[in-house]
């Protein structure tokens, strides 16, 4: 069901995202909720969890574009490989 090898976190420790988000968005695909909810709730942060190797690529990469087009926002947006 993964498009790669990936070593599932068994628990929380492990757990390589933003562990002081608090919104997640789990199974977050292309990442539009969370850019979206980024963009009008600032003062929140907000991790996206996708296990997909390419799609969560496509988030990092979304992500890293925006905040090159608008300095000093979507600060509050994360992305991490997981399921």
């Amino acid at each position: 069901l993964s498009d790669g090898n990936y070593d599932v976190p068994v628990k929380p420790s492990e757990f390589q995202g933003d562990r002081d988000a608090e919104w997640a968005d789990i199974g977050c695909g292309y990442g539009g909720l969370v850019l979206e909810l980024a963009a009008n709730f600032p003062s929140k942060r907000i991790v996206g969890l996708e296990i997909r190797d390419r799609v969560h690529e496509y988030c990092e990469l979304q992500l890293k574009t925006l905040r090159e087009d608008y300095p000093g926002e979507y600060l509050n947006a994360s992305f991490a490989r997981t399921n």
